[in-house]
């Protein structure tokens, strides 16, 4: 495995050393990278909600306080389903052993089950 991802990555943790004197290996840098990738999804998927908006000034997604009450009422029971089964969905995603799948492909699962309740019900159920 390598390719021009790992290279650059590889370049990233040798500066992150250089300038903060701080260990960080190619995997910290891919980990963080994904949880970047995630995270912006999560906020295109709700910037492209109806009734949200986006205020540039402050780099932060906007909307009128119904909005919000519906979002937050939808959002706790998803924050409460993953709360309670995070680990046990990450266990369970990480004892896929199939052949030709790694575990970059297992953690882009996990991370997708993770933004997706239903796809993660059915998952665990199965």
């Amino acid at each position: 495995r390598g390719g021009p991802e790992r290279k650059y990555n590889n370049r990233v943790a040798a500066a992150i050393f250089e300038r903060f004197q701080v260990q960080c290996d190619v995997k910290h840098v891919e980990n963080h990278l994904r949880t970047v990738k995630h995270t912006w999804q999560v906020i295109c998927t709700v910037q492209a909600e109806s009734g949200f908006g986006w205020d540039d000034n402050m780099k932060m997604i906007t909307c009128d306080r119904v909005t919000y009450d519906v979002a937050v009422m939808s959002a706790n029971a998803l924050e409460q389903f993953t709360k309670d089964k995070t680990p046990y969905l990450y266990g369970e995603v990480m004892l896929i052993e199939v052949e030709g799948i790694d575990d970059d492909f297992l953690y882009s699962m996990f991370d997708y089950l993770m933004g997706h309740e239903f796809e993660a019900k059915a998952f665990l159920a199965k």
